[in-house]
């Protein structure tokens, strides 16, 4: 449960690496206990003010955060470490359906100030009938 996702599973903890592999491991590659990790976690949240949350929850929360700020969905399914770019796809849909419709309007908005600026350059020229 501790051990680091790779993109393949077929690949080895690197040798050089001192934690061996693990996501959450101390500097001399000592594992840490998944409830010190996790409580160590809610200090930080509770000290900034914000709402208690898990790991998976902040994850979810980043993966989101990204999709939202247009990052593409390619490099974030990558970044989040998705088997697939359907995982990611299927998983936060709601947030790509949003993204999508965002792009749309910003078409609209564009397409709408070039038709004012042709329509203001038609009606404020002196060749206009």
């Amino acid at each position: 449960m501790l051990e680091r996702r790779r993109s393949t599973p077929s690949s080895a903890p690197d040798p050089a690496d001192p934690r061996g592999g693990l996501v959450f491991a101390r500097p001399d590659g000592r594992l840490l206990r998944p409830e010190r990790v996790l409580n160590h976690f809610h200090d930080l949240t509770k000290q900034a003010g914000v709402p208690r949350c898990t790991l998976h929850g902040l994850r979810h929360l980043a993966v989101a955060t990204a999709i939202s700020e247009s990052a593409g969905l390619w490099t974030v399914s990558r970044t989040a470490r998705h088997s697939a770019l359907s995982t990611t796809a299927n998983i936060y849909a709601h947030v790509t359906q949003r993204t999508g419709s965002q792009a749309v309007d910003a078409i609209a908005a564009a397409l709408v100030r070039e038709e004012q600026a042709r329509d203001d350059t038609t009606t404020t020229s002196p060749h206009a009938a």
